[in-house]
């Protein structure tokens, strides 16, 4: 597995979870995939118009991905793998389809789990 695929995709999920891109409609816009499913850790499953941001929210964010890792699931599509360490909070197992697209990769699927 490559080494820049890796940093590419864990650059792309910590933009999920970084206060500006996660609130910014434009950026969302181009990293959820049109058919985005997301069962949320809270259990709520969300579609992509569920997740998309307003440009209004103030939530600020502070999560850090822990045990990161991917794999190939076919051509063009990958699973990532991961733990997410809320500041004093909750802590989830994560795991993330994204699919490569001729601008870059998209989000298709998300799941949260909590964890201890």
């Amino acid at each position: 597995m490559s080494d820049d695929l890796q940093i590419e995709l864990f650059t792309l999920e910590q933009l999920l979870w970084t206060t500006e891109d996660r609130n910014d409609p434009i950026q969302m816009d181009r990293l959820f995939d049109s058919d985005l499913i997301e069962f949320g850790a809270s259990g709520q499953r969300y579609s992509r118009a569920d997740l998309m941001p307003d440009g209004k929210s103030t939530e600020l964010i502070n999560v850090v991905l822990l045990d990161f890792s991917y794999r190939q699931l076919g051509v063009g599509v990958v699973q990532t793998m991961y733990i997410s360490q809320w500041a004093n909070g909750p802590r989830a197992n994560r795991s993330s389809i994204w699919r490569a697209h001729a601008d870059g990769w998209q989000l298709v699927f998300h799941q949260g789990t909590p964890t201890t």
